[in-house]
């Protein structure tokens, strides 16, 4: 099962294309896929509409669609459930993905793209959208983060540290793209930010994804819906591919 989250606080365009393909990925591994999101999403085939709350405390929302969804879709104890952002173009292999009883899985695989190029943060970094795992255990570490959260105790996003279930690492040989944008949850690693990181170099292409400037194109949401070439933003070069110049 996937577990597809959204507070929908991004232009509809741009949801509807990512939730469009995550829809025909869960067709295609025969997976059944929920939308919990708040407002309705075109081509849903389960959808419950969970509007956000204007005085939610931090993380708040995330943790009680992802609670929410869970108990939507009613998911054997056993049943592996995977989390699907809104913000995120994840590969074919992620919803093939095992689990071993009472882990977590996670990939560590993952690229993040701004207006300025792809860049990678820091390569053991857990990421929340790159979760999945058996629906008991899904639920009940969403819902210990949603209690925290709401006392005001939760120290991070994602489902780790003491009496969390222990994280098995299964990295994709293709990334997940997280896409850095002006409606990201996490501002933390916009261009801005990541651009003042010296262990952070921006690249214009990459071995498994179209160029950048075609990828933005079609996937930011911080610019009409078109596919039509955009030149590319400046891109720092370092190690290797220095000679090569700038993009």
């Amino acid at each position: 099962m996937i577990l597809y989250y959204s507070c929908s606080n991004k232009p509809a365009p741009f949801l509807e294309r990512v939730f469009l393909r995550l829809r025909d990925q869960a067709q295609s591994a025969g997976q059944s896929l929920v939308a919990i999101t708040g407002r309705e999403l075109a081509g849903a085939p389960s959808q419950l509409l969970l509007h956000p709350k204007p005085d939610a405390k931090p993380w708040e929302d995330l943790f009680a669609r992802i609670v929410a969804g869970i108990e939507l879709a009613r998911p054997p104890a056993d049943e592996i459930v995977y989390l699907a952002e809104d913000d995120v173009i994840y590969p074919d292999v992620h919803w093939r993905g095992g689990c071993i009883p009472g882990f977590l899985a996670h990939n560590f695989n993952v690229l993040y793209c701004s207006e300025r190029g792809y860049f990678q943060r820091y390569p053991n970094c857990l990421v929340l959208s790159q979760y999945w795992g058996q629906a008991k255990t899904i639920h009940d570490s969403a819902s210990r983060k949603l209690a925290e959260a709401r006392a005001l105790k939760c120290a991070c996003v994602e489902p780790c540290g003491p009496g969390y279930p222990p994280v098995m690492r299964q990295d994709h040989a293709i990334p997940a793209v997280d896409i850095r944008h002006s409606r990201a949850f996490n501002h933390s690693w916009d261009a801005a930010n990541a651009a003042a990181d010296p262990e952070v170099a921006f690249r214009s292409e990459h071995p498994n994804l179209p160029p950048h400037a075609q990828f933005w194109a079609e996937w930011s949401p911080d610019l009409p819906a078109s596919l039509s070439p955009l030149p590319n933003a400046p891109v720092s070069r370092v190690g290797p591919d220095a000679e090569k110049g700038k993009a």
